[in-house]
């Protein structure tokens, strides 16, 4: 799996990357496969279980919102608005493949710690996720409420500090799924994640992963998937 990763390609057509059509990724079959393989193994059940709830969020929560953005976009009549909304759009589909990459990073045959640090990275994803409210800025006439604009900005500090913490990863896939959310974030860079940014370029890559895991230390701190993940789950209840 190692070196299927590695080859995966995220360009394509009209930035549908990772797609078979405009609403299912490849990289949902992938996982999808992977599952099926891994659900009935005695030794991978705990990991199938986990995997299995990150299928349904991608599902109901990134899925449609990415979905009804890009249909949204389609049909609204104001061009402003049309053009902020394939935007987020964008961005959704871009965690989209971010947190399904992840989901394959976490079935990889390694230690039982490295798929314990990936299950809480995908965690912190899909919250961030939820809290960036793709979508609600580019479709209102009306300025976001107060809380929901202060819960945007957090994520997005913590989504950039996330992504340029991947930089230091020896994993070239990963960098290349950085490189490739971040493109999609990059106008809303502020001024702290860009200092953190041309730092970790600026130093060796062993020196970046050594700050980053003393960063970690301190801080402490679509029916598919229904079918396959919840016949397991029903299983095991």
């Amino acid at each position: 799996m190692v070196n299927a990763l590695q080859k995966i390609k995220l360009g394509g057509k009209k930035g549908f990357y990772g797609c078979e059509g405009e609403e299912r990724l490849w990289l949902l079959e992938i996982n999808l496969k992977v599952f099926r393989m891994i659900k009935g193994e005695e030794t991978t059940q705990s990991i199938a279980k986990q995997h299995k709830k990150v299928l349904k969020f991608v599902k109901k929560e990134v899925t449609a919102k990415r979905v009804a953005l890009f249909e949204q976009a389609e049909s609204d009549k104001s061009d402003e608005r049309k053009i902020k909304l394939t935007v987020e759009a964008k961005r959704a589909l871009a965690l989209e493949k971010m947190i399904l990459c992840f989901a394959l990073v976490m079935c990889l045959p390694e230690d039982v710690q490295q798929m314990s640090d990936t299950l809480t990275q995908l965690e912190e994803l899909m919250e961030c996720f939820q809290h960036l409210h793709l979508g609600d800025v580019a479709g209102r006439k009306q300025p976001i409420k107060d809380q929901a604009a202060e819960e945007r900005k957090e994520a997005l500090r913590v989504l950039f500090d996330f992504l340029i913490s991947l930089l230091a990863k020896a994993n070239s896939f990963l960098r290349e799924i950085a490189n490739y959310v971040f493109k999609q974030f990059c106008s809303e860079l502020d001024e702290e994640s860009l200092d953190q940014l041309l730092k970790v370029i600026s130093i060796p890559n062993e020196k970046v992963a050594e700050m980053f895991e003393e960063g970690s230390d301190d801080y402490g701190s679509e029916g598919e998937v229904e079918d396959d993940a919840g016949s397991e789950e029903e299983d095991s209840d």
